[in-house]
């Protein structure tokens, strides 16, 4: 079996110039044990991306040099900072963007602004907006929603590399779009808001047949499951939930669902299963549950 990569690290003197200190105050706090850092085989100090990212928002430091870790940054006058964060995102991509969009939201990240806020914020207004541009613009408006999710998908993934990965024995989550549903977005923002909240989270992505997800389950033992339904002709039928409220039970395992499929038409009671329409929602859910 192939060996994992060993993710990216950076030496103090470079995570000391992209935050803007000097080299013997970030040796002094890796020293003091307030920034985890790594030792090579000739004891050399090496320190992970997300890491330094954490420590950085920890201590409300600025990266004042963004690109000595490999990440992009907005120039102090990019137009997109004249404008609230949802208008420039929009701005943005609508006019395909890509990279000044994930610019912006690292941007926000880096400022201190949780994932959880930033997509039910700046992402979930300017999507609502760009998606509504078919009404009015046609193939135009379809094509520009589209555009806009890769390019979102993009700067999601980007900005999850920056989250610390799951501490061993974290709880472990498991989800994706219910079948019919091709809608990618949706779910890999739920699993960058779980990775955000300290949970290991399995995303299937779209368009997932239940039999696909229980395979899953029986693999990974998910504490908590997620299914997104954005197209509501794909809501699935009650009936054919019923081996996945089995699985529930028998493992006392928990359910979230959401999405404008489960809107006018919830699934059917059950004790495990909760309705979240937001990631707010989400996150209130998860810290109050009780695995049990």
């Amino acid at each position: 079996m192939p060996q994992a990569l060993s993710p990216k690290t950076f030496s103090p003197k470079e995570v000391a110039a992209a935050i803007g200190v000097s080299e013997s105050s970030l040796k002094r706090w890796a020293d003091e044990g307030l920034l985890e850092v790594t030792r090579t085989v000739g004891g050399h100090r090496r320190i992970t991306l997300p890491e330094a990212i954490r420590f950085a928002r920890s201590k409300d430091l600025p990266l004042v040099r963004p690109d000595m870790l490999g990440l992009p940054a907005l120039s102090p006058d990019e137009p997109a900072r004249k404008l609230a964060p949802d208008e420039a995102l929009r701005d943005l991509l609508t006019s395909g963007r890509t990279e000044e969009a994930r610019s912006l939201l690292i941007d926000r990240y880096l400022a201190g602004q949780s994932v959880v806020d930033i997509i039910d914020g700046p992402v979930r207004t300017a999507m609502t907006q760009i998606g509504s541009l078919w009404r009015h613009d046609g193939a135009q408006g379809i094509y520009r929603e589209h555009r806009a999710t890769d390019s979102l998908i993009q700067a999601l993934s980007s900005l999850r590399q920056l989250l610390p990965p799951p501490a061993e024995n974290s709880t472990v989550v498991l989800g994706g779009s219910v079948t019919g549903d091709t809608h990618l977005l949706p779910s890999l923002a739920i699993a960058s808001a779980l990775r955000e909240l300290g949970f290991d989270d399995h995303n299937l992505g779209a368009d997932v047949p239940l039999d696909a997800l229980l395979v899953a389950a029986d693999e990974h033992r998910p504490r908590l499951f997620w299914l997104s339904c954005s197209t509501p002709h794909a809501r699935p039928e009650d009936d054919s939930l019923q081996p996945l409220f089995d699985y529930l039970d028998e493992n006392k395992a928990a359910l979230v669902v959401g999405g404008a499929g489960f809107v006018d038409e919830p699934p059917p009671k059950h004790p495990r299963v909760t309705v979240c329409q937001s990631l707010a929602e989400l996150k209130a859910f998860v810290q109050g549950m009780a695995m049990a």
